[in-house]
């Protein structure tokens, strides 16, 4: 066969024109199809990270305690790539996880990806506090000094100082809390850290325009930490020596209460089996305090059938300065959308996300079986729907609900 009689060559796959590739990619709805679209080669995931997608994003999926996530808009399962078997993984928020490996090691894991940045810093800073890896449910059942990690959240790039994400780690024992917070530097460069001194139980923590605040239990006090100030740009706290502690600011005090009207008015005592679970959340640049309230059943019955009976939503105004601040009522969301947990919480515009509903609360448990007891609460209306109907439920003998580190809200983003 000569020269000009021989085939002409076929273009390689890599090779794939870019109209062709957008119009593979616009059929592809499913986040996750697209994350694999770009893991074929590099040259389809550099041309792909140049094509702006304009899916809106979907509902948030659950990640739950066997590495899988679901996707309810598309009815579908996927396996994160997180360790399983090397230690506690904590939901650190959007598609990013915290893993504490059993022998002390830190690190941020993506649970698409699979990559990990290590924070060797954070890891001896945690050791040096008494802040190991355990099983939660052994942990619980003793009165330890020692302390356990109860929530990791990651500060988003477009809210963290000098444009760098920082992680804060809320550990705590049977009283006391410290939240530990570091800089998430790319691997091999070195990251500040700093750690807050102790104070009563916390019982929840949200970042929120350059500072990280607490909500304390004791007469709900809120605190902050001014995370701005250079503290984090200093170089890190050689071995062996101790870090030196950040102090809290308060921001919301009762000025014109008694420590006892105060407890009173907090302990939501006004039925006596009613209880509170607490969750701060930034919402449309507002910090918001979304109250859970729920009924214990009787003792016949036991504590994991915990059903959700009302809600209250709370603004911080916080114009005032230090120690001044007020929890104010909240009647509307202003078209966004909450989604709030014991692991971690975020709000969205619900304009801009796939099946979201405005002025809504959507909530997971922790107790009982979360899927078939999570649901949806509207500010506005002030009802509650579950948040799946009963024949997409997950049968809970699946997994072990014992776990307090899952279900947890995955926030797929497609970087």
């Amino acid at each position: 066969m000569t020269a000009s009689t021989k085939r002409p060559r076929q273009r390689a796959w890599p090779g794939l024109a870019p109209d062709v590739l957008r119009d593979v990619r616009s059929r592809l709805p499913s986040l996750a199809d697209r994350v694999r679209l770009r893991a074929i080669c590099r040259p389809w995931r550099t041309g792909v990270k140049l094509q702006p997608c304009r899916a809106p994003p979907h509902l948030p999926w659950l990640a739950l305690p066997d590495g899988t996530a679901l996707d309810f808009a598309h009815n579908s399962a996927y396996r994160l790539r997180i360790p399983n078997d090397d230690g506690p993984c904590y939901s650190a928020g959007e598609s990013m996880f915290f893993h504490h490996g059993n022998d002390g090691r830190c690190s941020v894991v993506n649970g698409f990806s699979g990559a990990a940045t290590p924070l060797p810093e954070l890891a001896e800073l945690l050791r040096s506090h008494m802040v190991n890896p355990c099983d939660e449910k052994k942990f619980e059942s003793k009165r330890s000094e020692n302390m356990r990690i109860k929530k990791v959240a990651m500060s988003s790039v477009a809210a963290s100082p000098n444009h760098q994400r920082l992680v804060a780690v809320l550990a705590s024992n049977c009283s006391k809390s410290r939240v530990f917070i570091s800089t998430c530097r790319p691997a091999g460069e070195i990251n500040s850290c700093i750690v807050t001194q102790e104070t009563s139980t916390i019982l929840d923590v949200a970042f929120f325009q350059g500072k990280m605040y607490a909500q304390v239990k004791i007469f709900q006090e809120l605190l902050a930490v001014e995370l701005s100030d250079g503290w984090l740009d200093k170089p890190p706290t050689p071995p062996g020596v101790q870090p030196q502690v950040k102090a809290f600011t308060s921001w919301i005090w009762p000025p014109d209460l008694q420590p006892d009207m105060y407890l009173k008015q907090f302990s939501h005592d006004n039925s006596p089996n009613e209880q509170v679970q607490q969750y701060l959340v930034e919402s449309n640049s507002k910090l918001l305090l979304v109250r859970r309230y729920f009924r214990a059943p009787p003792p016949q019955i036991g504590r994991k059938q915990h059903l959700s009976c009302r809600f209250e939503v709370l603004e911080a105004d916080l114009t005032d300065g230090p120690g001044l601040g007020l929890w104010k009522k909240a009647r509307s969301l202003d078209g966004w959308a909450l989604f709030v947990g014991a692991t971690c919480s975020k709000s969205f515009r619900a304009s801009d996300v796939d099946g979201a509903r405005g002025d809504c609360v959507y909530f997971l448990l922790d107790h009982g079986n979360p899927l078939g007891h999570a649901g949806v609460y509207s500010v506005v209306h002030r009802t509650i729907v579950p948040f799946m109907p009963p024949s997409r439920r997950v049968k809970p003998k699946r997994w072990s609900w014992d776990n307090l580190r899952f279900p947890a809200w995955f926030f797929p983003v497609e970087v």
